[in-house]
């Protein structure tokens, strides 16, 4: 019973705590920590490691007598046992959102919003036998301000040397010579209309492909049109054959038909 009214006070005085911590400015501490000590000797420890000690003493030190081997195993010192709960605050982040788009030039770039870093309270108990660490868990979490990405748009790259400078999809897999079409939203297949074979909303930046060829989800790169998705099929997209989104269907008129290069690349 001690030791159920114990932890639920530890709880407790966690819980306390947390709303203090996390209004901390950043030149105050932000790490507590409460300890609990105590000294165990259960009776089953002690019979135990007397049991022990005895067929060691036995095995070893025949000599001795009875009585010897019986007072050296009562002088076992017991175990110590600690265990503190450390709150602190953690700082968290995102990783930018990067668009590629055709309305800036190669390699431009623009940050539409900037993103932030969140803070969260962390408790965690750590419970020490002497001097080794037998247990070791977060007890509590509290997000306090959760945290945002930036979002940045980006000109698309020009050739695959740009790609790889620029962008993460530094990684070519794959290289095919294509004839390349295009669409725009509004002429997407699939249903509703203005979702591709996968569910994205087609825009800029969504191709579509024989998944026999090319399988839905890869990303590729088209020069002269940038980074991109497959994620959409279509009846006469067989073989050596890519749809381009676009935007605009004058863009989609304008481009026509004409081979392409595209590049399988990976991050």
């Amino acid at each position: 019973m001690p030791a159920i009214l114990t932890f639920g006070l530890l709880v407790a005085c966690i819980a306390a705590r947390s709303e203090a911590v996390a209004k901390l400015p950043p030149h105050q501490p932000s790490v507590w920590s409460y300890t609990i000590t105590s000294q165990l000797t259960p009776r089953f420890f002690v019979a135990g490691a007397r049991r022990s000690a005895l067929v060691a003493f036995s095995g070893t030190t025949s000599r001795l007598n009875a009585v010897e081997r019986g007072d050296a195993a009562l002088r076992i010192a017991p175990i110590h046992v600690l265990t503190r709960v450390s709150i602190r605050r953690v700082a968290t982040s995102l990783e930018p959102t990067i668009e590629y788009t055709p309305q800036l030039a190669p390699g431009a770039r623009k940050v539409i919003h900037r993103g932030f870093a969140g803070l969260s309270v962390v408790a965690e108990r750590v419970t020490m036998w002497d001097d080794v660490a037998v247990n070791r868990a977060v007890v509590y979490t509290r997000v306090v301000h959760p945290a945002r990405g930036a979002f940045i748009r980006e000109g698309e790259p020009s050739s695959i040397a740009m790609l790889k400078k620029t962008t993460p999809f530094r990684h070519l897999i794959r290289i095919y010579t294509m004839e390349a079409t295009a669409y725009t939203a509004d002429t997407a297949k699939a249903n509703p209309t203005g979702y591709t074979a996968n569910g994205m909303r087609a825009k800029w930046g969504i191709v579509a492909v024989d998944p026999d060829v090319i399988p839905l989800g890869t990303t590729v790169f088209i020069p002269g049109y940038g980074v991109a998705i497959a994620a959409d099929t279509g009846g006469a997209i067989i073989g050596h054959r890519i749809d381009l989104c676009m935007e605009r269907y004058g863009d989609a008129i304008r481009f026509g038909r004409q081979p392409v290069v595209v590049y399988v690349v990976s991050r």
